[in-house]
């Protein structure tokens, strides 16, 4: 998956993505752009290596990957569509 697909955040419990719904999106990811897709545990270990981390919600039932999250239209108007982030 694309870097600028994803945001990390400075604030780590700010932001996290359901843990099967980051791996189903990379999976899709690769499969449309024909690209050879990682195992899980190595996508787990580079999502760790950016400083992420796995964890639940506050049910305590949902897993999640805290620090990260999916670029939203507004990530893409504030950085014209180049995925740099610009609140560093």
């Amino acid at each position: 998956m694309l870097a600028k697909d994803l945001v990390t955040a400075k604030e780590k419990d700010a932001c996290w993505v359901r843990i099967p719904e980051l791996w189903s999106a990379y999976q899709n990811w690769c499969e449309e752009n024909k690209e050879h897709a990682m195992k899980k545990a190595t996508f787990d270990e580079r999502l760790e290596a950016l400083g992420c981390r796995q964890g639940k919600r506050d049910d305590g039932k949902t897993r999640v990957w805290r620090g990260i999250r999916f670029r939203t239209d507004a990530d893409e108007q504030r950085d014209n569509g180049t995925g740099q982030d610009t609140d560093s």
